[in-house]
């Protein structure tokens, strides 16, 4: 995925209104003015194509805890306690207190930071060593603060020395976003100003995205090595002004200024730093001070990442964290070793990033535990509060202690309700256990169907209409993502380095997404690691797929599940580069995997040819000569059938729908062949987001049947929850968000929803008459005939009364249902206003008359070329492809189009400014 992140600062910011309107075929009746734009769906009673029903779906991997500490019913963060402990994180990554760096290595001496890049020129000092191959892992680093800058902070101010024969950089970075900064030293928003010895020159940059750092001036400005040089940046409402050694050398406006947030200094070279320091708009001036970590002072308790000590009484002991002796091999186990006194000594967990566990009263919750012991010892386990002082529920288990792991079950039911609960393991006598796996889950009260599913989840992904469900994405690139890690008791399961999520575990494997697919009758798209055998992928959808009694449907029988998975597709890597060693290996895949399920439609890599519609076929021929290869692969083996994944951002929908029509053109076998846009790619889950995600849907829908499935990355994400590793603070774009007790939805949520509970599939010719980059039309009908849909979006900035003229189409109610969506475009829902963003329905009786002129029905070949030109068209700050709409053919006019008259009805009807409409008529 590239980026396209907006600042959580800015989404904050209201702007102009949006709204997004679903009408079940409302048409105003009393616009405030004559209409100035025309929608004409010349003749509904003939259709163009038909639509797949896979073009509603979603997409979910392990970026931002989707799975573990969203859908997956485990209630346990850290489950397998291979995650490091907070000495060693403060050790890699946070050597001074209330400080994070990224990149080099960071020492203090007395006044002054220094930061080590390796090479030859050095910082004067010696006792800073640069860790082997840093240069050649990319030279430059950053340290920033974890607190937010003051609101009445207007300058930040630092002094900086360059080494003798320095050509590198360095400076300040200001109002660093903590949702757009990560493991990357260049991977921030903000402003930054940099002093360049190479160039002598300062200069100053602009992000409003991580990574995408324009440059918005320079001027000359001597940087001399081996001399303290200030360097100071100041900020007054949209000014800001850049001083070299007190003196002002640059200075810019920012007609959005980005919103307040952390500072700290940036360096491409190996260099020294004092006296950072803040000014406030009184002109007091603070000192920014570096203490060194504690826990590198005086190293913490032994303790995995995730888990807190419990200590009560005068309970002593300690605690280790070490590969040697751990239940997963290769990973370290949790030992905790209670040596005197009375109370409690151990570890307690609170769900996913400790923001607790929310307990119900009376309900039954059901755990496992993976543990050991060198002699006999009683463990307790019990649900508490926060501060260990009220006991909710618990249970002591014997261990039989042989020095083997033991498999513990329990259950828990308990007495009070508390959402930021603990779960606890402690011991209450002297002894020394060693902890390597822990499960904690709710009764079937709060489970999907049975299932390891959390319920209210469950009910949010079914509730958005999705039809299709992919499980896909940066984790499955990972070496141990793999089949084989994926079976058996989920205890015995091994955890992976994971690709967003560093720590995964594998108790929500591709088995469990199987079940949870089946039982909500959602098609499951699922995928495996592109190094995986494909003796290896065979098995798994032999697994699938095998009917009830063979070898293969006996063991998924043991699964709890003794039908064959209803499986359609299975997707060859996720975003993969498509060359030629992807295609050598997916025909390997591919032969392996139609000898045990030969109806399975196989999906490649994402590929996104840049095609045009005005090229030869010779000319799109060979840039499509992989794919053709693939095809005629297929064809060559019994006409199997490749779907080609397009990932897409809203300006690249263009780029998918002329691959779909190229490829149906050129494929040997059409009807073997199609295109999936199975991520609509945003990194943005404001109002403007969700109306940019119905025109990327108009656009797909209307494109022709070359396209065959569709649907959105993220399904959910948990609420100020972020993962910093990588660029997964970059995807925010989540349609379903949650806490540990509360669910609720953004706009593409409801987007999908209104679309999905309206859906028609078979599309129709609509024209459009309007200002350029204005509205955006889609229409079709249900398979009956006797619902008609339209879809418009209004891009412009006001609102279009709009005629909306009808043939071949007479509707036998007169009442409509409206249902509304409103916001500015930033607007988004939040844990204290969940609904402020919600559909809203009423009644509408439209007035119709007759047709200003007779329409002429369209013919397919003219539509299908009408559909092959896209000019640009503007949502905010998005921009997406639209189709050129079809001319409007008047009685009278010079159309040459053979076509029967058919009568026309016409309504009017104002579009909201930035809105999105859905109209049903029956």
């Amino acid at each position: 995925m590239a980026s396209r992140k907006r600042s959580l600062g800015r989404l904050g910011a209201l702007g102009k209104g949006l709204s997004v309107l679903v009408v079940v075929f409302a048409l105003n009746s009393s616009p405030a003015e004559e209409p100035g734009a025309r929608i004409v769906i010349p003749d509904a009673s003939k259709s163009l194509f038909e639509l797949s029903d896979a073009m509603v779906g979603a997409n979910m991997e392990d970026l931002h805890y989707q799975m573990t500490g969203g859908l997956y019913s485990q209630l346990i963060h850290g489950e397998s306690f291979f995650e490091p402990t907070p000495t060693d994180i403060a050790r890699d990554g946070q050597p001074f207190l209330g400080f994070t760096v990224r990149g080099g290595v960071w020492k203090l001496a007395g006044n002054e930071l220094r930061v080590n890049l390796g090479g030859a020129r050095a910082t004067h000092l010696a006792d800073v060593p640069a860790p082997a191959g840093l240069e050649a892992q990319g030279k430059g680093a950053r340290l920033s603060s974890d607190a937010f800058a003051a609101a009445e902070i207007v300058e930040t101010m630092v002094e900086i020395r360059f080494p003798i024969g320095a050509t590198g950089a360095a400076g300040l970075a200001v109002h660093i976003q903590p949702c757009e900064a990560d493991d990357k030293w260049e991977w921030f928003s903000g402003y930054t100003v940099e002093l360049l010895a190479k160039e002598q020159q300062v200069v100053l940059k602009r992000a409003e995205r991580a990574s995408r750092h324009v440059e918005w001036k320079r001027v000359p400005c001597a940087v001399p090595a081996d001399h303290w040089i200030s360097l100071a940046i100041r900020i007054a409402g949209s000014h800001l002004a850049v001083k070299v050694d007190g003196r002002e050398l640059l200075a810019v406006d920012d007609g959005q200024p980005l919103a307040t947030g952390r500072r700290g200094v940036v360096a491409s070279e190996n260099v020294c730093f004092r006296n950072f320091s803040e000014t406030a708009d009184d002109n007091s001036r603070h000192a920014i001070h570096f203490t060194p970590h504690p826990l590198l002072v005086t190293p913490g308790d032994a303790i995995s990442l995730r888990w807190a000590k419990v200590q009560t009484g005068s309970a002593q002991g300690g605690f280790a964290h070490e590969i040697a002796g751990g239940w997963f091999p290769g990973k370290p186990s949790q030992t905790i070793t209670f040596t005197g006194g009375d109370g409690e000594l151990g570890i307690d967990n609170a769900g996913l990033t400790r923001w607790g566990i929310n307990i119900k009263p009376g309900k039954p919750y059901e755990g496992v535990l993976r543990i050991k012991s060198a002699a006999p010892a009683q463990v307790k386990v019990s649900l508490r509060s926060a501060d260990g002082g009220k006991i909710y529920a618990a249970k002591s288990l014997a261990l039989a202690g042989q020095g083997e792991y033991e498999r513990l079950r329990f259950n828990l039911t308990p007495a009070a309700a508390d959402p930021d609960g603990r779960f606890a393991i402690t011991l209450t006598q002297p002894g020394s256990i060693t902890v390597g796996f822990a499960f904690l889950e709710p009764g079937e009260w709060n489970r999907f169907a049975g299932l390891p599913v959390r319920k209210d989840l469950a009910a949010a992904v079914m509730g958005q209409g999705i039809r299709l469900l992919r499980m896909n994405g940066g984790m499955i690139e990972r070496p141990d993502y793999r089949w084989k890690n994926m079976q058996g008791p989920r205890d015995e399961r091994p955890p992976y380095d994971g690709f967003y999520d560093r720590w995964c575990g594998n108790g929500f494997g591709l088995i469990e997404f199987l079940q949870f697919c089946d039982a909500a009758h959602i098609v499951p798209v699922p995928a495996l690691n592109l190094e995986e055998t494909p003796e290896a992928v065979a098995d798994f959808l032999s697994y699938a797929t095998a009917p009830e009694g063979t070898p293969a449907g006996r063991r998924r029988a043991r699964d709890g599940h003794a039908a064959p998975f209803k499986l359609p597709f299975y997707q060859v890597a996720n975003e993969s580069k498509f060359n030629q060693e992807y295609v050598d290996k997916f025909k390997l895949v591919a032969e392996a995997v139609w000898k045990v399920a030969p109806q399975i439609t196989l999906i490649t890599t994402s590929t996104r040819p840049r095609l045009k519609e005005d090229e030869s076929p010779e000319q799109i021929r060979q840039k499509l000569a992989r794919h053709l290869d693939l095809l005629n692969f297929a064809r060559d083996h019994g006409h199997k059938r490749i779907m080609f994944d397009c990932h897409c951002h809203p300006e690249w929908v263009a780029d998918a729908v002329a691959f779909g029509h190229w490829i149906k053109r050129l494929a040997p076998c059409p009807g073997d062949a199609s295109v999936g846009v199975l991520e609509f790619n945003a990194g943005s889950f404001d109002f403007e987001r969700g109306l940019a995600h119905a025109r990327e849907m108009n656009a797909t829908d209307r494109g022709g049947d070359g396209i065959r499935a569709a649907g959105m990355p993220n399904l959910s994400q948990p609420w100020k929850v972020y993962q910093t590793d990588w660029k997964a603070v970059l995807w925010t774009q989540g349609n379903i968000y949650y806490t540990q007790d509360k669910v609720w939805f953004q706009t593409a949520y409801y987007v999908d929803q209104m679309i999905a509970r309206t859906w028609a599939p078979l599309a129709l010719a609509c024209e459009t008459q309007a200002p350029t980059n204005t509205l955006d039309a889609f229409a079709a009908k249900t398979a009956d005939g006797r619902r008609l849909v339209l879809r418009v979006v209004n891009a412009a900035d006001g609102p279009i009364p709009a005629s909306i003229s009808l043939g071949g189409f007479v509707p036998t109610k007169p009442v409509a249902t409206v249902e509304q969506l409103t916001g500015a475009p930033r607007d988004f829902n939040t844990l204290e206003q969940p609904e402020k963003i919600k559909p809203v329905r009423t009644n509408w009786e439209p007035e119709f008359k007759a047709g200003q002129a007779t329409g002429r029905a369209v013919d397919k070949a003219a539509a299908d070329a009408s559909r092959r030109t896209w000019p640009g068209a503007a949502v905010g700050k998005i921009r997406l492809p639209t189709l050129a709409a079809l001319p409007l053919r008047r009685s009278g006019s010079a159309a040459t189009r053979p076509a029967d008259s058919v009568t026309r009805r016409e309504a009017t009807f104002v579009f909201p400014a930035h809105s999105f409409t859905t109209m049903v008529m029956e």
